[in-house]
């Protein structure tokens, strides 16, 4: 039995995470700061978030919604080798959405029913 205010054994560190604060800057991030990519890097970052939340709206068919989740996944790992092209690619997906061109299975349709 357990000593008056101890809950039990310390839990295992969740999948993933660090096992003690990494505060200190890293070495790629200092090479991003030198290249002018951290910039970039920020910007593709907030894109990508607002590009999922777009892919999450009501407005984008449920058969869309798989495929276009799989493109932003190639986006990102992408842009984990060139930042600027998982830009330029993230930038035609999101006019796609904005003009209501969403892929369906192996063909892209548009919302009116038009390839």
């Amino acid at each position: 039995m357990a000593p008056p205010g101890v809950s039990g054994p310390p839990s295992p560190p969740r999948y993933g995470a660090p096992l003690e604060a990494t505060t200190h800057p890293r070495w790629h991030n200092h090479r991003m700061e030198r290249d002018g990519q951290l910039e970039l890097y920020d910007r593709l970052a907030t894109r990508l978030k607002e590009a999922h939340s777009r892919v999450r709206s009501p407005q984008v068919p449920d058969s869309a919604r798989v495929a276009l989740t799989r493109k932003l996944l190639i986006i990102t790992a992408a842009s984990k080798h060139d930042l600027a092209d998982a830009q330029r690619r993230l930038e035609r997906l999101m006019t796609d959405i904005d003009e209501g061109r969403f892929p369906d299975g192996h063909r892209d349709v548009h919302v009116d029913g038009l390839q």
